[in-house]
């Protein structure tokens, strides 16, 4: 790695950080022009071998007044700290654990004086949020693929994704308590259920005409289907289905919006929620689509 390279990496590593890097602690490159290579994962985990000890203390000091260790034990607290309430401890991750052990005295205090975890300040500016790109959306959403694809989850407290099986499925909306049903596949040649499918049932019906095409506009319905949901889960006992055919990609997409436009997450936070749960498996376009609308929510929080 040239100089030139290493500082550009350090430039690149301060703005992502956005915390300013000491110079000082850069090692001397002056008079050489190629830098040590980055140790290979294998060397690093021969030296992390290498420095294996036959026992393991409880807790330890690694850096002078800063301590790593466990959960709290009958070892704890830290030895010479025992006259002192946790939050005077030199580590506040050991009292963040403390036992039941600590005396009512102490706990009453805490509770008087409102203390909250300490506020680390950054010393400088904060960056713009950055979208994540397609690429990286594509890798989050095929790290995890289940071997088996049920026909309906829920994906979020009363709110279910599903497929054209589930939606079809009568007796199942009935056993979940099913109270509206959102269908992203609205059509004659398509899921073509209705209001009139579901006639005689407690439940109310909205229809979407999209198809899973990347070049499909389906952004247009972001907000509405999401005011919709919202709408619906206020209801006391309400219970939503949103899907399509193989609820994976346009009815995956739709909630996805939802979460980002009334929970405040962002794509990537809501792709994470939705797949503890669900596979799902935007086209591209409908995730280009929620980069848009990513970046135009990050931008409207930035300026309140």
């Amino acid at each position: 790695m040239t100089l030139e390279r290493q500082r550009q990496v350090t430039a690149e590593t301060e703005e992502w950080v956005g915390w300013p890097m000491a110079e000082a602690s850069l090692p001397d490159l002056r008079g050489h022009t190629e830098a040590t290579p980055c140790p290979s994962v294998l060397e690093l985990e021969e030296l992390l071998r290498a420095g294996k000890i036959s026992s393991c203390s409880r807790v330890d000091e690694v850096w002078p007044n800063l301590y790593i260790g466990d959960a709290p034990g009958p070892h704890f607290p830290p030895q010479g700290s025992t006259a002192l309430p946790p939050w005077h401890w030199p580590c506040w991750c050991c009292w963040r654990l403390w036992p039941t052990w600590i005396p009512r005295s102490w706990m009453d205090s805490l509770q008087k004086q409102d203390l909250r975890r300490p506020k680390i300040h950054r010393t400088g500016p904060v960056s713009p949020y950055q979208p994540p790109t397609l690429s990286s959306l594509q890798r989050l959403l095929w790290a995890r693929r289940a071997t088996t694809l049920s026909h309906v989850n829920e994906v979020w407290p009363n709110l279910f994704l599903g497929d054209a099986h589930a939606a079809r499925d009568r007796s199942k909306l009935t056993q979940l308590g099913i109270t509206h049903v959102v269908n992203v596949a609205a059509g004659k040649f398509q899921v073509d259920t209705g209001a009139k499918f579901y006639h005689g049932m407690p439940l109310e019906y909205y229809g979407i005409e999209a198809e899973d095409n990347p070049f499909f506009n389906l952004s247009v319905y972001f907000l509405p289907v999401a005011r919709y949901i919202r709408t619906a889960l206020s209801v006391p006992q309400g219970r939503v289905l949103v899907h399509c055919a193989m609820g994976v990609s346009r009815s995956a997409t739709v909630v996805l919006a939802f979460l980002m436009i009334y929970e405040n997450l962002t794509l990537v936070e809501a792709i994470q929620t939705v797949q503890a749960h669900r596979d799902i498996c935007p086209n591209s376009g409908f995730l280009r689509q929620l980069q848009v609308l990513d970046n135009r929510l990050r931008r409207e929080t930035e300026r309140r």
